[in-house]
């Protein structure tokens, strides 16, 4: 009798236990006048660390690019005290464990779309004014040695005719999101984005791709990419869950040329490519 009280009492305890408090993100899309970038509004939502003082880093660096604060703008923050911890990072002062909100803006490191010179468009956001491409190192601030906490992501409004893609859904989908799993994020928006699914082993692929890209070259990168993904996650047996393609063009060249590339997320990859290099996809997507 005393084993099933003890029993019963730890069932009891395991139930009324509260979940791990999240950081949880929500991702808006701001339109300008005709023919301007979007800006990007931004809102995060966590508890302050139990002394007092969090630590907020803001949009760093990702492969060869830095100092990506400088895209971020309008810092604003409810239920703390914020001060300068040099250009790329804010203290935040405030009640153990009190409840903070974040918000700011990230505008596009981009005047003209990204052009296929001879590295991957690693500057920052891609913001066009009917379309965007961004990752999450280059958009969302996190509170320090959160990367493992769990996180939650949101869309909030965007520009009337947008639709979008990103593997932050994959929250949504039955994947467990963690806040590195934001920061190594891939999001694309924009009028007439073109998305497709294939089945593969483990989960659904979707391809992603922004208003005027050829039909027929994203079908051909959906399958080629089905084909490999299911191959690879046959023969390792080891990953499951949804995945993202996002692709993004790149004009031509100034001087004529090609220009091929591909960056990996943790739960999808990003594909660049000038115009003319549909034969030469399958080796970038299998690597």
């Amino acid at each position: 009798m005393v084993r099933a009280f003890l029993l019963a009492a730890a069932a009891s305890l395991l139930l009324g236990a509260k979940a791990p408090p999240t950081v949880d993100y929500r991702l808006s899309v701001e339109p300008q006048a005709a023919g301007q970038s979007p800006l990007l509004d931004v809102e995060i939502r966590f508890r302050g660390d139990a002394d007092g003082e969090t630590r907020l880093a803001l949009p760093s660096e990702f492969a060869d690019t830095t100092e990506a604060w400088r895209y971020v703008s309008g810092l604003t923050v409810k239920g703390a005290r914020m001060t300068e911890d040099g250009p790329g990072a804010r203290t935040l002062r405030h009640r153990p464990n009190a409840a903070i909100t974040v918000r700011y803006r990230v505008q596009t490191a981009y005047p003209q779309d990204p052009q296929g010179v001879d590295r991957n468009p690693y500057k920052g956001p891609i913001l066009r004014p009917t379309w965007l491409a961004a990752f999450g190192e280059f958009v969302f601030a996190a509170p320090g040695g959160r990367e493992d906490q769990a996180a939650t992501f949101q869309w909030g409004k965007l520009p009337a005719g947008w639709s979008h893609a990103s593997d932050l859904e994959h929250g949504a989908m039955g994947r467990p999101m963690r806040v590195f799993d934001i920061l190594d994020s891939v999001t694309l928006a924009g009028a007439g984005l073109a998305v497709l699914e294939r089945p593969i082993t483990g989960g659904t692929l979707r391809v992603a791709a922004p208003p005027g890209v050829q039909p027929q070259l994203l079908a051909s990168l959906a399958d080629r990419s089905a084909a490999t993904i299911s191959a690879e996650r046959g023969f390792w047996n080891d990953v499951q869950g949804p995945y993202l393609v996002a692709f993004i063009p790149l004009t031509a060249k100034p001087r004529g040329g090609l220009s091929v590339g591909g960056t990996g997320r943790s739960d999808g990859f990003t594909l660049y490519s000038t115009p003319g290099v549909e034969d030469r996809l399958g080796a970038t997507i299998a690597h």
